[in-house]
């Protein structure tokens, strides 16, 4: 699987760690950044994972910052783009089955590396529903996406 991923300073070192893991499980990694755990915005990581995931250049993407809210937010501004914030494994599995989510954010300042990773574990494992009532709210979705970014 191809994967990118990407953080701001906050949660630096576990993007480190989950990027060695998914490589050595096999996934092709790209990480976009922060280079370091200097202190930056996480808007422009946010924006350049979320465009390799929109664009087809990635299956999936993994953001990370220290809380994820603004991460998710950011990421979600991009078209094509369903990013989900998941603070445990149900949610992970959930997002990916019933909302599609092709990018997972995760709390990288509230999680250490290991509950990190259980989450990132349950989210790569699952794959959308092809039950009607989930397609159909996912296809909402892309409704409003369509009417809103252009």
């Amino acid at each position: 699987m191809r994967i990118v991923i990407a953080s701001d300073h906050a949660a630096y070192d576990v993007k480190r760690a989950l990027a060695e893991y998914l490589r050595s499980k096999g996934h092709q990694v790209d990480d976009l950044g922060a280079p370091s755990a200097r202190p930056c915005d996480y808007p422009p990581y946010a924006e350049k994972a979320a465009r390799q995931v929109a664009q087809g250049a990635a299956d999936t993407g993994v953001i990370l910052c220290g809380n994820g809210i603004g991460m998710s937010i950011a990421a979600n501004k991009v078209k094509g783009v369903r990013a989900s914030l998941c603070y445990n494994e149900k949610v992970a599995v959930q997002t990916r089955q019933h909302n599609a989510s092709n990018m997972l954010v995760l709390p990288g300042r509230e999680y250490d590396y290991e509950a990190c990773r259980r989450i990132l574990d349950a989210y790569l494992g699952a794959s959308a529903t092809t039950e009607e009532r989930h397609v159909r709210r996912v296809n909402e979705i892309k409704e409003i996406e369509e009417r809103f970014c252009k």
